[in-house]
């Protein structure tokens, strides 16, 4: 065991227990001669924009120490190695994870009075513009009065911050909510589900999808995935209800905010002839003026007794560029019939009556982070914020913005719909072939020509976006697929996959064939790496680890470049096509907070991003230089890009088209159901949608 850290001030510093970021101390504050809890990250050394992450998150959760089911927080620092430590009360009693393991669940009533003293304690801090993020038994500590405690407030997120080059992931797979597994960023929503699962494992004395023994942690992600969790017996009805929902898949689906749960929790506890506990709610008194996130204008609360309802929002903030403020005008209203109409009116996507509703961003990607190992032979180490010599330089000039502000033409004309058998999701057109991702584990092929499925080959599990190069078909899921298009032969090239972004320099005409001779597969194949792959062979050529912080998701090839988005920071990597390094990061502009989705041409880069808005990347310039406003809300986007039209997802269930000569919306297609895929040439335009792929033919406009 490594000696504790010296940190001024405090003295007989012991250590009491490790998480996957961080080391635990009991000190002794010498100034106040108190005990307190010492947490001292395992990353060294933060960059500029991490240290002011981390000064944020600490100054965030200082001002939630007022709040009575909230561990205080006392002081914040670096360590003489670099090290970023928290001080904060500490509870002899332990955690109620401690109390289950040593005494068994606790009766449904005391967990629902737990959960109504959590449920408070996350109302204040999402007022205030702060997520929880790892919310669990374990983060609940037993106070002096027999309270619940909540700690570890914005843990995850210093270790978003901090810890991002140790490979610990900042979140724990028994509590996370799918959106999280899949990568997508958190909302108030993912603590609320964090909050249900909690709360069921303090009755159930397990989680809802544990594991048996033995079992693969896959197995585990995959029912939390796509299973409905447990229900609880021996509870009242309408507390196993609630539980059930606040679990959902779809954030849209649970309780409108803890708040809302917690004001549910009551009603459980008022029904039943329980004391209902009070409710502590509301923003910090006397919060600081700017504040790391929206905060709700209003005093703290006590919610003894009212109906359960949402919680009131702080309205969405402007966004900004370049010192400007946009006006983003609300989306324009949808049509009255589902455009893209056949014969007789009929929609252009009919929903199954039996099948389940597809989630947006439909296909099944799981998130394995180190469950898995990526064995590769040559890792080039990327630092995406290392200087300046990675980052692009500022725009010089204001990016042009486009709002919608009217009514739009039939964007094209649905040509065919091409039942897949299950639910469809990724979508790649490359010469004569169409290629779809299917839910069932399968990649099918359609023929333009007929718009009928010619072949259907097994894929693997989770098959994600794949691409045709080199004469194979590379599919992106839980492993990196090579296929023979004409038998389904199936090699494994790699493993640790997440299903996300996949591209071949030889997709395109004009994309330079790399330094190898052969035409290149590019796949992201974890949250901070892209593996490289000779297109003919097979062979693993080399990996680029991007450090310092990183969620890469989407992957694009241009003419002399890979162009790959980072979720974490908002940002768009330029990698040369003959390079292990990056020439450019460039910060995109919006206000983001989900996926983002990219398409690239010889002049220009497209990224989608989830608030609405289409950015535009001059290749010449690496600047942002169009924002176009396509509505929706925030959601998954995709996009596909031609050198004549852009098409976009809209998550309203729109296909929105965008004229690249004057960085406008031109025309609209609308839909019945989602969509979750888009690919396109100069001729045809493809998207899948539940369990078809709807070919689509571009109108003269």
């Amino acid at each position: 065991m490594p000696p504790p850290p010296t940190i001024d001030g405090y003295v007989d510093l012991v250590e009491i227990g490790e998480g996957g970021f961080a080391v635990v101390y009991r000190a002794t504050q010498q100034r106040v001669g108190r005990p307190v809890a010492l947490k001292v990250l395992k990353a060294a050394d933060l960059d500029e924009r991490a240290q002011r992450r981390f000064d944020r998150e600490c100054q965030a959760m200082g001002s939630l120490s007022w709040h009575p089911s909230v561990v205080p927080i006392f002081d914040s620092g670096i360590t003489d190695d670099g090290r970023p430590w928290l001080s904060m009360a500490y509870y002899e009693r332990g955690s109620l994870a401690d109390r289950v393991r040593r005494g068994g669940p606790l009766p449904w009533d005391e967990a629902v009075d737990v959960g109504v003293q959590v449920a408070g304690a996350l109302g204040a801090a999402h007022a205030a513009g702060m997520l929880h993020r790892d919310l669990k038994p374990e983060n609940l500590l037993v106070g002096p009065l027999g309270e619940a405690r909540l700690g570890d407030f914005g843990i995850a997120a210093l270790g978003d911050a901090a810890l991002t080059t140790t490979g610990h992931s900042s979140f724990t797979v028994g509590h996370a909510a799918p959106e999280v597994l899949r990568g997508s960023r958190a909302d108030e929503r993912t603590d609320v589900y964090a909050l249900a699962s909690t709360i069921h494992t303090l009755v159930d004395g397990q989680p809802p999808f544990r594991g048996e023994p033995g079992e693969p942690a896959a197995a585990v992600l995959v029912r939390a995935l796509e299973a409905a969790p447990r229900r609880l017996e021996g509870v009242p009805e309408a507390l196993a209800d609630l539980l059930v929902a606040a679990m959902a898949k779809e954030p849209t689906d649970r309780p409108g905010g803890a708040v809302a749960l917690g004001e549910a929790l009551q009603e459980v506890q008022r029904s039943n002839g329980r004391t209902v506990t009070d409710l502590v709610t509301g923003a910090t008194p006397g919060a600081d003026d700017d504040p790391p996130g929206p905060v709700a204008d209003r005093e703290p609360t006590l919610v003894a007794a009212a109906p359960a309802s949402p919680p009131p929002t702080a309205g969405d903030p402007e966004p900004t560029v370049s010192g400007r403020t946009l006006d983003r005008p609300a989306p324009p209203p949808a049509p009255a019939t589902a455009a893209g109409a056949g014969a007789g009116g009929e929609p252009a996507t009919t929903p199954s009556p039996d099948g389940p509703s597809p989630s947006r961003r439909g296909r099944r990607v799981l998130v394995i982070g180190a469950v898995l190992v990526v064995a590769v032979a040559a890792v080039a180490l990327l630092a995406t914020r290392g200087g300046d010599d990675s980052a692009a330089p500022a725009p010089t000039t204001s990016p042009s913005t486009t709002a919608l502000d009217a009514d739009f033409p039939e964007a094209a004309t649905v040509v065919a719909e091409v039942p897949v058998g299950d639910l469809a999701s990724a979508v790649s057109v490359v010469g004569d072939d169409v290629w779809v991702s299917v839910a069932d584990d399968t990649v099918s092929r359609v023929d333009p020509a007929t718009d009928e499925v010619a072949a259907t080959f097994d894929a693997g599990e989770f098959p994600g976006p794949l691409v045709e190069s080199g004469g194979s078909l590379w599919v992106n899921g839980l492993e990196l697929r090579q296929i023979d298009p004409e038998d389904g032969q199936v090699t494994v090239r790699s493993g640790s996959q997440t299903g996300a972004g996949i591209a071949a320099t030889d997709v395109r005409q004009g994309a330079r064939v790399p330094v190898t001779g052969n035409p290149e597969v590019w796949s992201v194949t974890s949250a901070s790496a892209v593996f490289r792959h000779d297109a003919v062979t097979g062979a693993g050529l080399d990996a680029i680890v991007v450090q310092g912080g990183a969620s890469l998701e989407a992957i694009a090839v241009g003419a002399d470049s890979a162009w790959v988005t980072n979720t974490r920071d908002e940002s768009l990597l330029r990698i040369p096509l003959d390079a292990t390094e990056a020439a450019a990061t460039i910060d995109l502009i919006g206000d983001v907070e989900g996926e983002l989705a990219v398409s690239a041409t010889d002049d220009a880069v497209w990224v989608a991003l989830a608030d609405g808005t289409v950015a535009r990347v001059d290749v010449a310039t690496n600047e942002v230089v169009a924002l176009v406003y396509v509505g929706g809300g925030v959601d998954s986007p995709a996009i596909a890009a031609t050198d004549d039209a852009v098409w976009v997802t809209a998550s309203d269930d729109r296909l929105v088209r965008i004229d690249p000569a004057s960085d406008a919306v031109v025309g609209t297609v609308g839909f019945d159901r989602g969509l979750e895929a888009v690919a396109a040439t100069p001729t045809d335009v493809w998207v899948t949608s539940s369990d078809v792929v709807v070919h689509l033919e571009p109108a003269a406009l």
